[in-house]
């Protein structure tokens, strides 16, 4: 009866090779995510009061480096203006949390 263990601990072992083996990801699968980006940026470039912050497209940085994943690509910018009224009702806002909370 030791066919049964093995038989499931090949299968486990199989998954995880599968799931480590990198593949890589069909460029039509980035069709629509770079569509939904180039509009987001060109909003954002349109924008006067709006600052790109930062642009990492995830997906093809990993794909350089070997590690294919599916579309991920992040744009992140500022608003200014938002923040400072944000800040304004809450000045603590804008303060990062590392570690556990303490009471203030």
């Amino acid at each position: 009866m030791r066919i049964l263990p093995t038989i499931a601990s090949s299968a486990c072992i199989l998954l995880l090779l599968q799931a480590c083996s990198p593949e890589t990801v069909s460029e039509s699968r980035f069709v629509e995510p770079d569509k939904l980006y180039e509009t987001l940026e060109a909003n954002i470039r349109e924008h006067p009061d709006f600052e790109r912050v930062a642009d990492i497209d995830h997906a093809r940085l990993a794909a350089k480096a070997g590690s294919p994943m599916p579309p991920a690509h992040v744009l992140i910018w500022s608003d200014p203006a938002l923040e400072a009224s944000i800040l304004q009702i809450n000045p603590l806002a804008g303060r990062e949390r590392f570690g556990p909370r303490h009471p203030e």
